[in-house]
């Protein structure tokens, strides 16, 4: 799971403010869970935390702990 924009201007942004945050939340709901976009914003090894409203598939979850993402589902 990366964090993906259907735009390339704003997965730039969203690049730029990544590079100097003190941390990097990737807020989801669950219908975009398993999209596909074109462009990436920040691949998992740069996410802190995910945020989402349901559970996350298992192979995303796995990925994410693998990569040292805290997780908080069905907020």
């Amino acid at each position: 799971m990366q964090s993906r924009d259907a735009n390339d201007l704003e997965a730039n942004i969203k690049r730029a403010f990544s590079a100097h945050a003190d941390a990097v939340v990737l807020l989801v709901d669950h219908t975009k869970i398993g999209k596909h976009q074109l462009y990436m914003s920040a691949p998992m090894s740069a996410i802190n935390y995910i945020v989402t409203d349901k559970s996350l598939p298992e192979t995303i979850f796995n990925t994410a702990r693998n990569n040292h993402v805290q997780v908080f589902e069905g907020l």
